[in-house]
């Protein structure tokens, strides 16, 4: 379970916060209590959040999701590190969507997910700049 406290969403050892102006997307039906969805303010693309359990690592989860999609590769999956969190994020199509996700390593077989999707061009959205405003970092911090 989220867990909110000093402007901040806690689970495990990471939190985050959420960036100014989105909207909570309030529709039944989610299947994780650790997950958020979220639409940008102009309702260009929407934001999920995750806390996911029982993950067998960053590289591993996104190579998953390439494999059971098979879409287009936009950039390749790439190692990433942001404030101490380390991961790895891709970027790709299907024929409707277009995805930004990356995948932050979490301590005890746990991950951290961030999933931006639009119907327009993902390289349009600015990722780092959400990725910045959601600032994921250890719970220590």
């Amino acid at each position: 379970m989220l867990r909110y406290i000093n402007h901040r969403f806690h689970c495990g050892s990471i939190s985050f916060q959420i960036p100014d102006g989105f909207y909570f997307n309030s529709e039944p039906g989610e299947e994780s209590d650790n997950t958020l969805n979220l639409c940008d303010p102009d309702e260009t693309f929407t934001l999920e959040l995750r806390v996911e359990e029982d993950c067998d690592g960053s590289a591993v989860e996104l190579e998953s999701v390439i494999n059971d999609l098979a879409p287009t590769v936009v950039y390749p999956i790439a190692p990433l590190t942001i404030n101490g969190l380390s991961g790895h994020h891709v970027t790709y199509r299907n024929r409707r969507t277009q995805y930004y996700e990356a995948w932050f390593d979490m301590a005890d077989d746990a991950a951290f997910s961030l999933i931006i999707s639009t119907a327009g061009d993902i390289l349009d959205i600015d990722a780092a700049a959400i990725v910045t405003a959601i600032d994921p970092r250890p719970e220590a911090e």
